[in-house]
């Protein structure tokens, strides 16, 4: 089992918006592998695992609690007032599909031609509440060599994925939490995590063509 052996500590900064405004300093610290295809994330508030190279949920969870008993467990926390999921999917266009072939009708939106302009990017916004939690699901076109979004920016993960300045891309960005306390124990992180996955994974379906999935599964149409 690899080990996170990488290690830097940042400093950032937060400004939270009131009758004063005020800036808010943390520190957090970074572990991740040498390949730098995953991290950990641990502050005096939360704790975060990221991946750039997601096999399935299986297996994304069982590191997430492995990381658990060493990082977590040793401190004697008793219970978490957040949870979440996030999933970050890069979409461009492949042999035999486009990227607007690849996501629902009801996501794409107005195309140039149909408003009689030379370009469009379309965006779309659905804010759910879920039996677990919120769940948000951003969608949108853009053009570049950066894909993810402005919040998640890092430095720690590399990425195989790549896009190209004149090309335009799609995001589907999933983020589902769920907020009250809970135990902070495997049996209860891994119910909770999975009730998370499952509705995430419903939207994703809903949000993607199945002429798409049979594509990433490597089946002919």
């Amino acid at each position: 089992e690899e080990q996170l052996t990488r290690f830097h500590q940042e400093e950032t900064q937060q400004i939270v918006f009131g009758p004063k405004m005020k800036t808010i300093e943390s520190t957090r610290w970074v572990f991740s592998n040498r390949e730098q295809s995953e991290a950990a994330i641990l502050t005096n508030d939360f704790f975060v695992y990221e991946v750039s190279r997601y096999d399935v949920f299986d297996t994304f969870l069982e590191r997430l609690l492995t990381l658990f008993r060493h990082v977590i467990s040793p401190a004697s926390l008793s219970f978490a007032e957040q949870a979440g999921l996030r999933y970050i999917d890069l979409l461009r266009d492949g042999e035999t599909l486009t990227v607007n072939e690849m996501v629902s009708e009801t996501l794409r939106g107005l195309s140039a031609e149909q408003l009689g302009v030379k370009s469009a990017n379309q965006q779309f916004v659905i804010q759910a509440e879920t039996e677990s939690g919120m769940l948000s699901l951003r969608s949108y076109e853009n053009s570049g060599d950066q894909f993810l979004p402005p919040d998640l920016q890092t430095k720690h993960l590399s990425f195989e994925a790549s896009t190209k300045a004149d090309n335009t891309f799609r995001v589907l960005d999933f983020d589902h939490v769920s907020i009250g306390d809970f135990e902070l124990e495997e049996k209860a992180i891994r119910e909770k995590l999975w009730q998370l996955h499952a509705t995430t994974d419903r939207a994703f379906r809903a949000a993607v063509t199945p002429e798409a999935l049979r594509y990433w599964q490597g089946e002919s149409s």
